[in-house]
């Protein structure tokens, strides 16, 4: 096969059109984890489920997309080329939208783990606040507390928040 038709119709151009679809997909990801961000802020959790059942979705899409760019990737090396040799020898509108794709994917995905930490820091803060809400909604400490008497106890439940002594 000549350099054109692995260039023009053949691994380079399918390789290009699923890093792209691939880009769209994180882009709609990002924007998934930018609303899951309120979602949690709003404590909302049928939207958190809806948008976690769609980012689901999504990564099944990309995991199809990811079968489909290894398998370009051996039909590349059919050609006994690299896929940095590829790139190298792209003609220059392919290797402009190559240099886009790449750098879009490199950015998004740089922006998705971002947000993923940052809602992971909100989880895990509404988490400790719900705890620290049920913990004062049942009166309960953690630690071994002391009776009006002084003597030692396990664990109170029904204890008042302000204990005085007299």
């Amino acid at each position: 096969m000549e350099q054109e038709q692995i260039y023009e119709q053949g691994p380079a151009e399918e390789m290009l059109t699923v890093l792209e679809s691939m880009l769209g997909i994180y882009q709609r990801i990002a924007a998934l984890e930018e609303e899951k961000q309120s979602v949690l802020a709003a404590g909302k959790p049928d939207l958190l489920a809806a948008a976690v059942r769609e980012e689901g979705q999504l990564s099944a899409q990309i995991k199809e997309l990811e079968q489909k760019r290894l398998s370009i990737q051996d039909k590349l090396a059919d050609y006994g080329q690299t896929l940095a040799e590829l790139t190298r020898d792209l003609p220059a509108p392919m290797k402009q939208r190559a240099a886009a794709v790449g750098g879009g994917l490199k950015k998004m995905l740089a922006r998705i783990r971002l947000l993923s930490r940052i809602n992971s820091e909100v989880i895990s803060h509404v988490q400790n606040f719900f705890n620290y809400e049920l913990n004062v909604a049942m009166q309960v400490k953690a630690s071994p507390g002391y009776r009006r008497d002084c003597a030692l106890n396990h664990p109170v439940t029904g204890q008042v928040l302000v204990d005085k002594r007299i």
